[in-house]
């Protein structure tokens, strides 16, 4: 899971809840929710809806800082 987002989020494109569903079972707001939720609330991702799901991105300012964000989708 964290393989998954660190690549998916390094790209412009960013990751899709929908495909992280399909490839672990689990919601991304589940696994993630809180870090999702810390870095949109500052200003370092934002989210898309798409056909099935969300789509997740960092900001400009979440590419420039990309390593301290992806710290945040480290499991324990």
């Amino acid at each position: 899971m964290e393989e998954f987002m660190f690549l998916g989020l390094r790209t412009a494109r960013g990751i899709s809840s929908a495909d992280f569903e399909r490839s672990f079972g689990r919601s991304l707001e589940e696994v993630y929710g809180k870090a999702l939720g810390e870095a949109a609330g500052q200003g370092l991702m934002d989210a898309a809806e798409e056909g099935g799901g969300t789509r997740f991105f960092l900001t400009r300012r979440g590419v420039d800082v990309s390593n301290a964000v992806l710290a945040g989708f480290l499991l324990d």
